[in-house]
């Protein structure tokens, strides 16, 4: 059944070392800048939204969060060199809404593609209606590809056509002259798309009225082989209708998601479905986000990664990576991963001090969690989980046990397994009050006796780096000094911070569980009001939450948080003499340097002393460190507005491949992969360009 247009509206579309890590976990490049902010594109429709997003390396929603998007259209960007791209838009008075916001972005989709492809992009655009007052209803805005400016002066210039008689469009018409009068290169090194934008199919096979001349022009197949031919990918964005078209919209919405489902999944492309509330939500919540400068850093390879490695080894046994798993200390088939419980805390702690150790990558306790409910699921014997989990989460080495109260004090039972004997490598049993145990825990595994390969090398790291006296210099080897339950608030509080730094910003679990860390932290810093470690791990979780806030949209609340955080650090500097971790107290030094007092050459020093001090086996202290030396040095924090002569973008580039060499696992190294678009089929990143995240936060 074909919709006939109604009143004015006379046509339509187409188309279908500290606990967690660093105190500021997301700034330099996986974050998103919180003061200064000015919200994006508030009032676009959801076509203005993703062509401003999708090809974003920060803002773009990823696939999950889309929902229905199927794949990520950045990595739709599979070859570094030049793009020709032919948009297709269907210009009738049903998309009048979302040609003003295709004028105002469609150019933040050419400079970011062109961005990520590191050469050039050419652009033609085509629109489209219905046969109205015209014979042929299909204009080519340029004899052919063009560059940038002559695109945006065409778009600019867009206006709506006749979208009569009914609702459906010349889809067909418009994609057949986008394919067969571009002049299309067939060089290898050139990448070729068609980005249809339209929110109405063609007219159905063989439809034709002899009294309008409303026709179908050309069959979908056809199309799909003269594209093929040409290696030319169709990209789909199915828009929705103005209000008006309603009822048309809803009524013809299948055929046309079956029309550009077809022309992008037999073409290579992908379809952007925005019919559906929660991609138009995901796409909207990402719009409120700044955009961001870039910086060309050059790329990174393997070869760097590799290099970098080798020239930090200290000896043989450092120089393998050695993973280990920390259950929280429950029966198997009883975890949880409550961050009040005794169990929870005392595995946050163990992990803490394990991780002092170089070259040791501690799996993250979100990572457990998510294996732990899929062993579940698929019926694994509870007695099979420890080595399934060593497989899993890839790790040679897993700790589990149980705790109980024994009057005053806990007693524990552990043991350590590797992934392929069933029989404990270590089995430890001991009675200690809750400000010792996870420190005596550490002192009998060092005292194991005759200790098989298997577990060797975790022994002989920690006879090394993890001494008890060493395990006293850390702030989680000083929280003996505090009473019960002084202890278990800041412990909740850290407990409940780690665990949310495995989530993705935004995430509504995420975001409960900073909140929960704010409110122990609180709680704990009211009886304590100047404990410097307390204040530092407050100032990352109202961080964490500003970048959560920002995330979903909530700009005022993000910019609330980041003044939060901004003075618990002034709070904890003031009082930084306590901090038994020396290391520690230059990282809180150089943050404070960086971040309230703007004195870039005090906060270099503070982040190269503390790589100065572990550069040989690099500690976990310096991860931080390395992040932070990133930003400065690549000109973020206002650095290159005020003293541009610090900008050293080879040294940004060093300290990137340090962190990817040295931490792959960490939070700031996957934000790295996913700012330069690592692709792990070449081991390199796709794009040479580094976002400058920081700027804004210099602009208070």
């Amino acid at each position: 059944m074909l919709f006939a247009k109604r009143g004015r509206c006379q046509s339509c579309c187409c188309f279908s070392r500290t606990l967690i890590p660093s105190l500021i976990l997301l700034l330099v490049i996986g974050g998103q800048p919180l003061y200064s902010m000015q919200v994006q594109n508030q009032d676009d429709s959801s076509a203005g939204h993703a062509l401003s997003l999708l090809f974003d390396t920060h803002r773009a929603p990823n696939a999950k969060s889309m929902g229905l998007l199927q794949g990520n259209f950045l990595d739709a960007v599979d070859v570094s060199g030049s793009l020709q791209l032919a948009v297709v838009i269907d210009a009738s008075e049903s998309m009048e809404d979302q040609l003003k916001s295709i004028r105002k972005n469609l150019h933040y989709l050419i400079s970011d593609l062109d961005r990520i492809l590191d050469g050039s992009i050419e652009t033609a655009v085509v629109t489209y209606s219905d046969i109205g007052d015209k014979t042929v209803p299909v204009t080519i805005h340029s004899q052919g590809f063009v560059d940038a400016k002559a695109t945006e002066r065409i778009i600019s210039q867009l206006v709506t056509a006749s979208g009569k008689p009914y609702f459906p469009e010349a889809a067909d018409l418009g994609v057949h002259r986008a394919i067969n009068s571009l002049p299309w290169s067939d060089e290898v090194n050139i990448e070729r798309w068609i980005l249809v934008i339209a929110d109405a199919p063609p007219y159905e096979p063989s439809f034709k009225d002899a009294q309008t001349g409303a026709k179908r022009w050309y069959e979908t197949e056809l199309l799909l082989d003269l594209a093929n031919q040409k290696g030319i990918k169709v990209h789909c964005l199915l828009c929705n209708s103005r209000e008006s078209e309603k009822k048309s919209f809803e009524m013809l919405l299948d055929d046309t998601r079956k029309f550009m489902t077809r022309l992008s999944s037999d073409t290579g492309g992908l379809m952007l479905d925005m019919s559906y509330d929660q991609v138009r939500k995901a796409l909207a919540d990402s719009a409120q986000r700044m955009r961001t400068q870039y910086v060309r850093i050059g790329h990174i390879t393997k070869s760097d990664i590799q290099n970098a490695r080798g020239e930090s080894v200290a000896n043989a046994d450092a120089d393998q990576p050695l993973r280990i798993v920390v259950v929280p200390l429950l029966p198997l088939d009883e975890v949880s991963f409550f961050h009040q419980r005794p169990e929870v805390q005392v595995a946050t702690e163990l992990r803490d001090l394990l991780k002092q150790m170089p070259n040791s990558p501690i799996v993250h306790p979100r990572q457990i969690q998510m294996q732990i409910t899929r062993l579940k699921s698929e019926g694994v014997p509870v007695e099979d989980w420890p080595q399934a989990l060593c497989y899993r989460l890839r790790a040679p080495l897993i700790i589990t046990g149980q705790l109980r109260s024994a009057r005053d004090q806990l007693a524990v039972s552990l043991e350590v397994r590797g992934p392929d004997l069933k029989e404990p490598l270590a089995s430890i049993k001991l009675t200690a009050d809750s400000q010792n145990l996870a420190r005596q825990i550490i002192g009998q595994l060092v005292q194991t006796r005759a200790p098989s390969p298997e577990i060797s090398p975790l022994i002989n790291r920690l006879t090394k780096y993890a001494t008890d006296q060493q395990i006293d210099g850390t702030e989680i080897g000083a929280l003996s000094k505090l009473k019960p339950d002084e202890r278990q608030l800041l412990m909740s509080g850290l407990s409940a911070l780690e665990q949310a730094t495995g989530y993705a910003k935004g995430d509504l679990n995420g975001l409960s569980l900073l909140q929960a860390s704010e409110e122990s932290l609180k709680n704990f810093l009211a009886d304590n009001p100047t404990h410097s470690y307390a204040l530092m791990m407050l100032a990352s979780s109202q961080f964490n939450l500003a970048a959560a806030y920002e995330a979903t949209g909530s700009v005022e609340n993000a910019k609330a948080k980041f003044t939060e955080s901004t003075r618990s650090i002034q709070s904890a500097f003031q009082s930084r003499n306590q901090l038994v971790d020396e290391l520690l107290k230059l990282e809180l030094e150089g943050d404070y340097h960086l971040l309230v007092r703007k004195q870039y050459p005090a906060s270099i020093e503070r982040y190269n002393t503390i790589i100065g001090q572990s550069e040989a086996s690099p500690l976990n202290s310096s991860l931080h460190a390395h992040w932070m030396l990133a930003g400065i040095l690549s000109g973020d924090w206002g650095v290159e507005q005020n003293d541009p002569s610090l900008v050293d973008l080879a040294a940004a580039r060093g300290h990137l491949i340090k962190i990817l060499a040295h931490w792959p696992e960490s939070s700031q190294a996957n934000l790295i992969r996913q700012n330069l678009m690592w692709d792990p089929r070449n081991n390199k990143s796709r794009t040479p360009y580094l976002a400058r995240m920081g700027d804004s936060f210099a602009t208070k």
